[in-house]
């Protein structure tokens, strides 16, 4: 095996931390594959801890910051602190 169990696991931890929405993938592509690489970077953690990071990871992908905005408020528009 050309890499070992830590540099497998560093390998997708960089891929899931710089995972970004493509411009035609749908959210649960999105959301699926966000899971998928979190569980392969952080197999040896509880799996709440490990879906924790994934929302977090999945929230950082979306490209879109107006639906992370919208999404956050409910579709209520919100002022931001000055």
């Amino acid at each position: 095996m050309r890499f070992g169990r830590q540099s497998f696991a560093d390998k997708h931890q960089i891929e899931i931390e710089n995972r970004r929405t493509q411009k035609t993938e749908t959210l649960q592509n999105l959301h699926t594959d966000t899971r998928r690489l979190a569980a392969l970077a952080f197999p040896d953690i509880e799996h709440r801890s490990r879906e924790m990071i994934s929302t977090e990871n999945f929230l950082d992908a979306l490209a879109d910051l107006d639906f992370i905005e919208e999404a956050g408020t409910g579709g209520r528009q919100r002022r931001l602190p000055q």
